[in-house]
């Protein structure tokens, strides 16, 4: 059940997949009322653009049976990438709460963002406006609670 889009609170819904974009978020809830004695798959695939690569799988584990024991069902294939009419299906089930802030009506700024894939050697490196975010050695939440001052650069980025 789909509870929350991008960090606002939305009329609820059941969904057996979900459309992920680029930036997007969400939040669902699982229902978690199977057999407890197996492992079910979770698939991922590419949608928007043809894919070069095959679908992502994961399982979900009940902690009555290990997690190295395979689930016993095929997994479940990913839509097509080219079914915009379910993609579209997905989008229109997106509503607000009450009360959700509305966006303001003008701006006084613009931010334009540009997703790019670079291929750097065999590699695809992805980035917004050709920045890519590295991460630093020691995680950010970590170094804030210890107080370490030397593990990433503190200063806003540039306007």
């Amino acid at each position: 059940i789909v509870v929350e889009a991008d960090g606002n609170y939305v009329h609820p819904f059941a969904v057996d997949d979900i459309d992920i974009y680029s930036g997007e978020t969400y939040s669902v809830l699982l229902t978690t009322d199977q057999d407890p004695n197996k492992n079910y798959w979770l698939s991922i695939g590419v949608r928007g653009r043809k894919p070069n690569t095959s679908q992502a799988l994961t399982f979900l584990n009940y902690k009555t049976i290990s997690a190295s024991v395979f689930p016993t069902s095929p997994p479940p294939v990913t839509p097509l990438w080219n079914d915009f009419n379910r993609s579209k299906a997905f989008t229109e089930q997106i509503i607000s709460k009450m009360g959700t802030p509305q966006p303001p009506k003008y701006s006084n700024q613009k931010i334009l963002l540009l997703n790019t894939q670079n291929l750097i050697g065999n590699f695809t490196k992805w980035a917004i406006n050709n920045v890519s975010l590295t991460l630093p050695v020691t995680p950010y939440i970590g170094s804030l609670k210890f107080k370490l001052k030397n593990t990433f650069d503190r200063k806003p980025p540039p306007r």
